[in-house]
């Protein structure tokens, strides 16, 4: 089912009734009674009304029904403290013990992992960094009817940056893991990582845009 719309500037739009959904406060039926945020969409993104009419979404993967695990290894002469500070610089609700720092010569074989974590400070660390399309992909190379798993450099968290590396690239200052995991997943990784240009050229996962292994659009030549 859906309804006709009016904006308070005039323009007449369409509200869908398929999923979670929420109107901006300015919105006006067809009727003239305002309407009320019921949720924010994971579709809406394909009617090109959230640049237009709305900002942008907070999600963060916790609040929308998922299962979110963020993980790092410590090994060799890591020193813990740092990579939790890593950890924290993108995902500051991320919690775990942490064991003592290493003495020579004895070797480190440590995971720090956190369940639950949200994900909003890393989300709009994409959308800071303009690299949204590339995120799109790399978060969803791996995904399945399970989840998804990406890893992101540890080095780059603890500036406050992501980056991904290339499959099988080594990489300094070790890995973040993250895996998340629900329902509707590919749906939420394309409205996590939306922004005003997929109006003009639209993303989906799997696309032929989508990035191969070594880092090109797959319609590169």
């Amino acid at each position: 089912m859906s309804q006709k719309a009016i904006d308070t500037t005039g323009d007449e739009f369409t509200l869908i009734e398929n999923g979670h959904y929420c109107t901006n406060p300015n919105f006006h039926d067809s009727l003239g009674s305002q309407q009320e945020c019921q949720g924010w969409p994971v579709n809406f993104i394909d009617h090109g009304l959230l640049g237009r009419y709305m900002p942008r979404l907070k999600l963060t993967g916790v609040d929308e029904g998922l299962s979110v695990l963020v993980s790092t290894k410590i090994t060799g002469a890591d020193n813990p403290e740092l990579v939790l500070d890593a950890i924290l610089k993108l995902f500051p609700e991320f919690t775990c013990g942490l064991p003592s720092s290493p003495r020579f010569p004895t070797e480190q074989d440590d995971v720090l992992a956190c369940e639950g974590v949200p994900l909003d400070s890393f989300l709009n660390s994409l959308h800071n960094q303009s690299i949204l399309d590339t995120s799109l992909d790399f978060m969803s190379a791996n995904l399945d009817t399970s989840g998804t798993i990406f890893h992101i450099s540890r080095q780059a968290a603890l500036a406050g940056k992501v980056a991904f590396p290339l499959p099988g690239d080594k990489t300094l200052g070790g890995l973040i893991t993250v895996e998340i995991g629900g329902e509707n997943l590919e749906d939420w990784l394309e409205a996590a990582t939306w922004h005003g240009g997929r109006e003009n050229i639209p993303r989906k996962v799997g696309d032929e845009f989508t990035m191969d292994q070594k880092g090109e659009a797959v319609t590169w030549h």
